[in-house]
C-alpha cells in the first residue's frame, strides 16, 4: 500500500514539474542587443494587422554595444511586429511576423544604410 501511494506521489510530482517547466516554455522574454551605433530609447510590438504599437519594459537608452533583458508584463499571442525608437528621432519597424514565444534574442545593427533585425530562435 505505501509502495503505490508513493508511486502516486512521484507521478503527481512529475506532473506538476512538468505542467510548471511547460508554461515557461512560452515566454514572450527576450534579450535585445544593440549593434547600430545609436541608443535604443524604446522596444516597441505589435499585432499583424494592427498600427498600435506597445512599448516594453527593460529599455532605458540602450547603448550601442550593450544588450536588455526585455520583459513582457501580460499574457498575448507569441506572433508579433518589431519596431525600436532611436536616440535620433527616428525608428525602423520590421512588418514580418515573428514568434516572440520562441525567439531568444535579437541583434539590430545597421547595415549598409539600413537597420537590420536579426532573430535567434
Amino acid at each position: 500500500m505505501f509502495r503505490r501511494a508513493g508511486a502516486l506521489v512521484a507521478s503527481l510530482c512529475l506532473i506538476l514539474i512538468g505542467s510548471i517547466s511547460s508554461s515557461y516554455a512560452y515566454s514572450r522574454d527576450v534579450v535585445l542587443v544593440n549593434l547600430t551605433g545609436l541608443d535604443i530609447t524604446r522596444f516597441e510590438v505589435s499585432v499583424p494587422g494592427l498600427q498600435t504599437w506597445v512599448a516594453t519594459r527593460g529599455i532605458n537608452d540602450l547603448e550601442p554595444g550593450h544588450q536588455a533583458n526585455i520583459h513582457f508584463t501580460n499574457t498575448g499571442p507569441c506572433a508579433l511586429q518589431l519596431r525600436v525608437n532611436f536616440s535620433n528621432g527616428y525608428h525602423a519597424s520590421w512588418r514580418q511576423t515573428h514568434d516572440f514565444c520562441a525567439v531568444n534574442k535579437i541583434y539590430i545593427r545597421w547595415v549598409n544604410g539600413h537597420y537590420v533585425a536579426d532573430f535567434f530562435y
